[in-house]
């Protein structure tokens, strides 16, 4: 079965699988499903995903990181300069 993925980060990141522990575990699918992933969009909100879960985790490095490659692909945004 395969995962639906939240549709907005706020889904992402303020839903009950963030608050319930099971972000580790859709954060590890994210990050090891990128390689496929076609849709544009879709590649934005996974890697928005996780910077925010490293973030949270205060891997700061990783989380701007992220950021950075975000704000290259796809221009500067507020919350992703607000997240760095």
């Amino acid at each position: 079965m395969a995962i639906k993925f939240p549709q907005s980060i706020d889904e992402y990141t303020g839903g009950e699988l963030w608050y319930s522990g099971i972000d580790e575990s859709v954060a590890r699918r994210i990050l090891f499903s990128l390689n496929t992933v076609e849709d544009p969009e879709e590649m934005y909100l996974r890697k928005l995903y996780l910077a925010h879960w490293y973030s949270e985790r205060e891997d700061y490095k990783l989380a701007v990181n992220l950021c950075r490659q975000l704000i290259l692909e796809e221009g500067p945004d507020r919350e992703l300069l607000t997240l760095m």
